[in-house]
């Protein structure tokens, strides 16, 4: 999570993120996600893998 003072934006923070966090703004701080937040492990060469991989 990255936390950025909305007053003159020199204050950032890089900070662990949880499953629960959000974009948010409170009038003096936005927080952002970056990354994913899902993850998927494929495991095999069949056809459902071959499929699956481009949709994820």
């Amino acid at each position: 999570m990255r936390r950025t003072a909305a007053a003159g934006g020199q204050d950032v923070r890089l900070e662990q993120a949880t499953r629960a966090d959000t974009l948010s703004f409170d009038g003096k701080c936005l927080a952002t996600l970056h990354g994913p937040l899902w993850r998927l492990l494929i495991i095999g060469a069949g056809q459902i893998s071959e499929y699956l991989a481009p949709m994820a």
